[in-house]
């Protein structure tokens, strides 16, 4: 049976060692449980495999638990959506009062003992972060929670995202400017628009971007150090991961063909665009990978693929799609160890199935992708090798 106790005076305790997001399981219920609990659908997560989050046949969520060789509920299946988030060990379950996700809600918090912890009304949503923190949504404004889960900071900034644990990167659509906030709503830094404030702060300091130029700024002592690149790219496909430094790929004699391209392509694209020498580094502005590359690319949470020689470009009459020679891939790790020669035409990363694969010989081929407005890369005509020693 659902526990029906509250808690009180509870602290939510955030670990993060737990993944971000853990793989989802489906399908795993015996069937005799599922008709027990009018289950239509269910998933578990990796490591988490006695919680389940179910969608019965009355068109509402709940979720399940396993333990002591039996399941129970431990969230009623009668909420209009319920998630699992495992780095906080809470389960919440969502009211809409007006029967629709932009109406009036009520958000319910559950440890995964099925007690509740705090019920939490009219907030538009709630996003628990990648850090700790649980930003609150209310008429397009922001604001956050504290550790015992009450409001801190009401909503009131027009932007509000997490940095760090009790960072917060606010906006202030009014003055025009972006600040740096504590937990106690301190202001660290304050910046105008249009200046770009990255994703993480890492050893007390964060990348900003003013003026095309870049720095590295310490929040202890306020000073901005500059640092001497052309482009620093936030890495596409990379999640926040407070197990890691944060990386980004930077750019020196940068050069972008947008002209010479744009008459035969439908939409720009970085690879094939940009020139110049690429590197990484960490979010603190550290060189981790030197500027030697020519071309870089982010395939795991332990490698970059990186290439040396011109790629060239050109265009497929009968297919339209875009054929990239000259260069060569290998891998290598943060530290800048090659870790596979630098001889392949091409290196791919299956993040599921966390394999990797080479390709000998061919030619790299991008085919356009409606979806995203991108390329997807494929080898014509080469051999596929697995890398088994990564």
């Amino acid at each position: 049976m659902l526990k029906k106790e509250s808690l009180k005076n509870y602290q939510y305790k955030f670990d993060a060692s737990v993944p971000i997001h853990p793989k989802e399981i489906y399908g795993t219920l015996p069937k005799h449980t599922k008709k027990k609990f009018s289950v239509m659908y269910e998933h578990t997560y990796e490591g988490f495999e006695n919680i389940f989050i179910f969608k019965s046949f009355n068109e509402k969520w709940g979720a399940l638990k396993f333990e002591n060789g039996q399941y129970h509920i431990i969230s009623e299946n009668i909420y209009d959506s319920t998630g699992f988030y495992a780095q906080y060990g809470l389960i919440e379950a969502v009211i809409y009062h007006d029967n629709t996700y932009s109406g009036k809600k009520s958000h319910l918090l559950f440890d995964t003992e099925g007690r509740l912890v705090k019920k939490l009304e009219n907030f538009d949503y709630i996003r628990f972060d990648f850090f700790g923190n649980i930003i609150t949504s209310k008429k397009g404004l922001y604001g956050f929670l504290d550790i015992n889960l009450e409001e801190k900071s009401p909503c009131k900034y027009n932007g509000l995202r997490g940095i760090g644990k009790n960072l917060f990167v606010a906006t202030e659509n009014n003055n025009s400017r972006h600040l740096i906030i504590n937990e106690k709503e301190e202001i660290i830094f304050e910046c105008k628009f249009p200046i770009s404030i990255y994703d993480e702060v890492y050893n007390n300091k964060i990348i900003i971007e003013e003026n095309d130029k870049y720095y590295s700024l310490d929040l202890l002592s306020k000073e901005k150090m500059i640092l001497p690149y052309d482009k620093i790219y936030k890495i596409r496909g990379y999640e926040i991961n407070s197990r890691i430094a944060p990386r980004y790929i930077t750019i020196k004699d940068y050069i972008d063909n947008e002209e010479k391209y744009e008459y035969y392509l439908l939409h720009s694209n970085a690879f094939v665009m940009i020139e110049g020498k690429y590197g990484v580094i960490t979010g603190d502005g550290e060189v981790c990978i030197p500027n030697i590359y020519d071309k870089i690319d982010f395939l795991s949470e332990k490698y970059f693929k990186v290439a040396l020689g011109k790629f060239s470009f050109e265009i497929d009459e009968e297919t339209d799609d875009i054929l990239a020679s000259g260069g060569k891939w290998g891998i290598a790790d943060i530290e800048n160890n090659i870790i596979v020669p630098v001889q392949y035409t091409d290196i791919v990363y299956r993040h599921h199935e966390n394999r990797y694969f080479a390709y000998e010989n061919g030619i790299m081929e991008g085919r356009n992708d409606d979806h995203n407005g991108e390329y997807m890369w494929s080898v014509k005509d080469g051999k596929r090798i697995e890398l088994t020693n990564l």
